[in-house]
């Protein structure tokens, strides 16, 4: 894999975009097939993430990082951000985090985040899309083509992935949903991957994000999808609350100067 890596950066960088999106669809396939059963209705997103351990999820993260390790050396960010950074780029997704957590506190939401196989599910899911999304697949299209192609390229294909949730819960709507919801927020994300020159702190957030989101919140989400909420109503819901952080990552990489460093952070 290092050496097809190797040979598509050669080839002008086509070649790595292949194999970048070949790691990414491999890494789907691993989540949605490893324990799929057909199911009967439609369950929600959150209810699979808290009804028990997801092997699947630890599946695919285990095959992330062995891909990661033929292709080491490639610029996928696994390194130490710069910490004097950190403060002025992170103070506003804390804040954000912190307003959703109130939110959730408000709302009177459920303990479920408590278990230990929610946090390892929430978790592992929020290492392994990093890894895939803007570890892996961003090495290659930010070589490859001019910056905004390939930064709503690469947030767009994260959105599209979640497509993916809807083998698992059967629930279209929902996977309609979180996919949009993906999409705005991976742009929040991708500009801290790069602004920071590092995955880390992306990865750290995303995991907070998911905790809240899918241990605790859901929101915009019913417990039982069986229970009918307005699509319009649904997505309003999950839109409002990813909206910040698209216009956030938006503005952290408005320009070229702020973005200059991305074809150059080699990452380790």
């Amino acid at each position: 894999m290092t050496q097809a890596f190797e040979t598509g950066s050669r080839s002008g960088g086509l070649g790595r975009l292949a194999v970048a999106l070949c790691v990414v669809a491999a890494s789907l396939v691993v989540t949605t097939s490893i324990g799929l059963m057909p199911r009967d209705a439609p369950v929600s997103l959150k209810q699979v993430m808290t009804t028990t351990l997801a092997w699947k999820n630890l599946a695919a993260l285990a095959f992330l990082l062995l891909a990661v390790r033929l292709l080491r050396g490639t610029g996928l960010g696994l390194r130490w951000p710069d910490w004097r950074a950190l403060g002025r780029l992170l103070w506003f997704p804390l804040l954000h985090l912190a307003a959703m957590a109130a939110l959730v506190g408000a709302a009177g939401q459920g303990m479920q985040a408590a278990a230990i196989h929610v946090m390892v599910n929430v978790i592992a899911i929020g290492i392994a899309e990093e890894l895939a999304f803007r570890g892996v697949l961003w090495g290659a299209p930010r070589r490859a083509m001019p910056f905004w192609p390939a930064f709503l390229a690469v947030s767009g294909i994260f959105g599209i992935a979640h497509m993916a949730d809807v083998a698992c819960t059967g629930d279209m709507q929902g996977g309609i949903v979180q996919s949009v919801a993906a999409a705005l927020s991976g742009t929040g994300w991708l500009a801290l991957r790069i602004r920071c020159w590092s995955l880390d702190p992306a990865m750290a957030l995303h995991c907070l994000w998911n905790i809240l989101v899918l241990g605790f919140g859901g929101f915009g989400a019913p417990e039982d999808p069986a229970v009918a909420l307005p699509f319009l109503h649904r997505l309003g819901v999950s839109v409002g609350f990813v909206l910040p952080m698209f216009f956030y990552g938006l503005w952290l990489v408005r320009n070229e100067t702020l973005r200059a460093g991305r074809r150059h952070d080699q990452g380790r």
